[in-house]
């Protein structure tokens, strides 16, 4: 607690400081000259777009900082790289790194295979000139290889050739590594031609693209033990050589060597991590650079200085080494990655093309007729869970062709009852790689909000190339070799079997084609009642309600949502059918706090487990000694919780009253209704 006078002379002090630092600085006049421009760190100015050099790196490992920390040294010095304004930020996934990339947040990225891939293909699709260019690498990125390991007790025939995994059960790294699972997986299918191999991949660190290699540990540790009859295992050849120097935990050097067996074949070669940077109008100028040759020289300057480091160096070689380098930095490959593109563009996840270095740009999308060399698998249905069997499938080699009756994707979200809705907030229901933009947090969408949102995630992950729209399926028939076939109707009408290996049912639980109607009582029929019967699906309009006597029938969320809708809408009565009473939960409890702190919550989660007790084998261990204690303590206070949701519903007396209902704990997670 400072006095004012304390306070002048510390203003005093900080004013003198920063006027030294300007004052003993130069820059140059458009502040892009960075190799000549002597101003170095100045006190609260930060550096300008074009003076900054600012690289991206994945933290895969404790390490990456302790690296980064020593690059940053030796680029900044006037006796090393000379780049004043380098720094650096730390990512936790590959994906978020590349979107900084492409964006002009950073300006230059320390990306693997994938991310490189992904990269190209951002810029490629950005409306201004930005393209993809690397500027280094390790040396030990080039030729990067994985190998085919399997049982040495397995190989029955085959005389050691990868033709011995045919029939296998194979484990392989996490799906998005390159090495331990992307390139080999597709080199078995496409090159080798095995495709009835079980292949099982052991996910570890997404979003790190393998960097980790945890995934090819486990599935090496999968191999030696049999685990779910594991006989072989596709993994790098740099983590099978450290297996084999006892350089991994958990993995025995001499088991491993005794045991197991490396086919002779092997899956090609790629380049790995490489430096890359956006050139063209750089993004972070708005794309408005008059000046693109500024920036490519920065960028040169940097490639400059990383490749000019020196092993023989004794101050170098530390971070050198920490690097995973051998000799020294490499210039860039003219293609790194091309067989990493290659898989990935099999599975639908990138282009076949790529971007050419300060060219035009080479932009051949996969398309409907393109060949995934897997086996064809039909989709009936474009909802919600159509679309993400579709592209879950599409990921892992299948051909897929979903099918839907109508003229757009989305299921029952793309048309439904009056008013139809989410009863949860936003963020507890979006996709987990593509955020609900549409709607801000906290806010409940509307049918037509999560209607926008389901068609960006096809449009994001370019997933309407495998969807045949206006398009009825009549018939499946499975045939004798166990295939199936299925029968199509167009709009126009024109009919055709197509043949698939296997067939995905997502028509979901809700669909419109054939509601569900309650029987009527022996001896009447629909002509003994004088109004009009409608399913929920059927009511679209205010107009078929306003002014009429309404009679819901059943207490589902449908119901629940049609009733509150039909008050809306100006119906003269509204009366809610339900063999039992069950609770309304408020969206704002009190008008104050969301219900989903409260029953979604960790805390909720808890306070739940003091008044029921442990649920069997998903409780944590101290829950048991909680509800000895909160046995007594909870239920007078979710009775207080009660006795407010129904004074905020103005329902505290009747038959619907919470003295005549289950409580509101056991009825919320069975009938949940949110209003």
């Amino acid at each position: 607690l400072a006095s004012r006078a304390s306070r002048r002379r510390h203003d005093v002090l900080i004013n003198r400081v920063a006027a030294r630092s300007l004052s003993t600085s130069t820059t140059s006049a458009d502040g892009g000259d960075i190799s000549s421009s002597s101003s170095r760190w100045q006190f609260l100015v930060p550096p300008s777009p074009k003076q900054r050099l600012l690289m991206g790196c994945v933290a895969y490992d404790p390490a990456v900082g302790q690296i980064w920390d020593g690059m940053k040294d030796y680029l900044t010095s006037s006796s090393g790289g000379n780049l004043p304004h380098f720094d650096y930020v730390l990512f936790t996934n590959y994906e978020q790194q590349v979107s900084a990339l492409v964006d002009g947040q950073i300006d230059v990225a320390w990306n693997g295979p994938v991310a490189h891939v992904m990269a190209e293909d951002l810029a490629a699709n950005r409306q201004d000139v930005a393209l993809v260019q690397s500027c280094g690498m390790r040396d030990v990125d080039r030729d990067f290889r994985s190998v085919a390991l399997m049982k040495r007790d397995c190989l029955e025939g085959g005389g050691g050739t990868v033709s011995a995994m045919k029939g296998q059960t194979i484990a392989t790294g996490s799906t998005d590594s390159p090495q331990g699972h992307l390139v080999p997986v597709d080199w078995l299918v496409h090159t080798v031609g095995i495709d009835d191999s079980t292949i099982i991949p052991h996910e570890y660190d997404l979003g790190k693209h393998g960097d980790t290699a945890v995934g090819e540990i486990e599935a090496m540790k999968a191999m030696l033990d049999g685990t779910g009859g594991t006989s072989a295992a596709l993994v790098s050849e740099m983590m099978y050589q450290r297996g084999l120097d006892g350089a991994l935990d958990g993995i025995n050097a001499e088991e491993l060597r005794e045991s197991v067996v490396q086919l002779r074949e092997s899956p090609p070669v790629f380049d790995h991590c490489s430096f890359d940077a956006l050139v063209g109008d750089h993004p972070s100028d708005g794309g408005k650079s008059t000046d693109i040759d500024s920036h490519r020289a920065k960028i040169g300057a940097f490639s400059t200085a990383v490749l000019a480091m020196d092993m023989e160096d004794p101050c170098q070689r530390p971070i050198l080494k920490l690097e995973g380098i051998n000799k020294q930095w490499m210039g860039p490959r003219v293609d790194p990655g091309g067989a990493v593109r290659t898989a990935l563009n099999r599975r639908g996840l990138a282009s076949a093309g790529r971007s050419n270095t300060f060219g035009s740009q080479v932009r051949a999308f996969s398309s409907s007729t393109a060949s995934f060399g897997g086996e064809r698998v039909a989709v009936l249905g474009a909802g919600v869970s159509g679309l993400q069997s579709v592209r879950a499938l599409r990921a892992k080699g299948f051909d897929v062709t979903a099918y839907d009756p109508n003229p757009s994707v989305g299921g029952l979200w793309r048309q439904n009852y009056l008013s139809y809705g989410v009863q949860v907030p936003k963020q507890l229901y979006e996709f987990p790689d593509l955020e609900f933009s549409e709607v801000e947090v906290g806010q409940f969408p509307s049918g037509a909000e999560v209607q926008k949102y389901v068609e960006r995630y096809v449009d994001h992950f370019n997933l309407g190339d495998s969807i045949a729209l206006n398009t009825s399926v009549t018939k499946v028939t499975q045939n004798e070799d166990g295939s199936w076939s299925v029968k199509i109707k167009t709009k126009d009408g024109k009919e055709e079997d197509n043949q698939f290996e296997k067939v995905v049912v997502a028509t979901g639980l809700y669909s419109s084609k054939n509601p569900s109607l309650p029987d009527w009582a022996s001896g009447e029929t629909a002509a003994d009642f004088n109004g009009e019967i409608l399913h929920t699906s059927q009511v679209l309009q205010a107009e078929q309600i306003a002014g009429k006597k309404v009679v819901v029938v059943g207490n589902g969320k449908s119901a629940v949502d049609l009733a509150v809708a039909s008050s809306n809408a100006g119906a003269d009565s509204v009366t809610l059918l339900s063999r039992n009473a069950h609770w309304a939960t408020p969206r704002l409890i009190a008008d104050l706090i969301p219900f989903q702190y409260v029953f979604l919550s960790r805390l909720g989660q808890n306070l739940v487990l003091g008044l029921t007790g442990p649920l069997p084998g998903c409780s944590p261990s101290h829950s048991s000694v909680w509800y000895s204690v909160g046995q007594y303590i909870m239920p007078p206070i979710f009775k207080v919780v009660e006795l407010l949701f129904a004074a905020q519903f103005r329902n505290v007396t009747g038959p619907t009253s919470p003295f005549n209902k289950v409580g509101v704990v056991e009825d919320f997670y069975g009938y949940a209704q949110v209003l």
